[in-house]
């Protein structure tokens, strides 16, 4: 039998509100007034999606009434060969509608998800499977969730093999939560039913949140719509049962016994001197790398020479833990530290 393993969705808290809520996009087919006020429907039903973060919410035209009476401004845009219909709504009278529909908005922290997947013996991230990343961060934030990628630096590859993934220990978990400063952990492992070429696919999901434990499982014949379904179920089990209503919303939001909050994070602000970077185009690289540490909270260049960087680092961890996550990098060899500056050589 042929394994597809995905791996883990770990939730950070986000900000509560934000004006990105009241906005969505669809694809559309014709730009037409005819063809645009059905298209508004949608994404308004888009909208109401994300404010509520449910995902079969179905609107009826006595419900709507004239589409353009909620829009705020909508505007066209085309992207990989498709146009999109986008549109923001005016908040009071969204908030009104969710009133008069029975609905709440999800006012507590939401999650956000470190997604960690691994396909045909490939991690799927930035770089990897790229499109598929980009599918996935699609169906999450119509939502209203937001997802990251893991960085895989050689700590991490060291440390969790491919191969070994169905073996990983609570201690592995807890060093991932730890490092990404996370609370849930969503696990999955996907098999094909049968070795025939249109055989479908079973994923086995397991929650992790709150010290307890949530299993279930989906069949497909796509892998895409087989991870889609398991972000959506993840995010109905974390979704509140009961949220503030619409009517409270410029109040102070109140929690349910299902948000999520963030842990707290040391700070530790520390200079890193790069020396020996030949061009510009390793310059670039060595700031990425940096930027994607869940270990950096901010980062600031102070200083470019033609062989040196300086970094000005705040970190969410204690130096000789950033030090060591460092070392592990496939980019930059530790050479010394000195209280709060470290140095390091770009590996050639």
């Amino acid at each position: 039998m042929k394994y597809f393993f995905i791996g883990w969705l770990f939730c950070i808290a986000a900000p509560v509100w934000s004006s990105d809520l009241y906005h969505a996009q669809v694809v559309v087919t014709d730009t037409t007034e005819e063809h645009r006020l059905p298209a508004l429907k949608k994404v308004l039903q888009q909208a109401l999606t994300k404010l509520t973060g449910l995902h079969d919410i179905e609107l009826t035209a006595k419900q709507v009434g004239d589409i353009e009476q909620w829009v705020q401004q909508f505007s066209y845009k085309s992207e990989a060969g498709e146009v999109w219909l986008q549109a923001s709504f005016e908040h009071e009278s969204i908030n009104q509608l969710l009133e008069k529909l029975g609905l709440n908005i999800w006012s507590s922290s939401r999650p956000a998800f470190l997604v960690w997947i691994v396909h045909d013996h490939e991690v799927i991230n930035e770089t990897h499977q790229v499109n598929r990343a980009q599918a996935l961060k699609a169906q999450a934030e119509k939502r209203g969730i937001d997802i990251t990628f893991p960085i895989l630096d050689l700590q991490e590859k060291r440390q969790f093999p491919i191969k070994q993934i169905t073996s990983y220990s609570p201690k592995d978990i807890n060093f991932l939560i730890d490092r990404y400063a996370v609370n849930v952990a969503l696990i999955g492992i996907v098999t094909a039913t049968d070795n025939s070429p249109d055989a479908h696919q079973q994923a086995q999901w397991i929650l992790f949140h709150s010290d307890k434990q949530q299993e279930w499982q989906h069949t497909h014949k796509q892998l895409n719509q087989l991870l889609a379904l398991g972000i959506d179920k993840a995010i109905d089990k974390l979704a509140p049962s009961t949220i503030q209503n619409p009517k409270n919303i410029e109040s102070t939001p109140q929690q349910s016994d299902t948000s999520i909050t963030p842990k707290n994070t040391l700070s530790t602000m520390l200079t890193l001197t790069v020396i020996d970077v030949p061009n510009l185009r390793i310059y670039a690289q060595i700031k990425q790398y940096l930027e994607k540490l869940p270990e950096v909270q901010a980062i600031e260049m102070k200083n470019m020479s033609s062989n040196q960087i300086v970094f000005k680092i705040e970190s969410n961890t204690t130096l000789a833990q950033f030090t060591k996550t460092l070392a592990a990098s496939e980019l930059v060899k530790v050479q010394s530290q000195n209280q709060n500056h470290i140095i390091g050589q770009f590996y050639e």
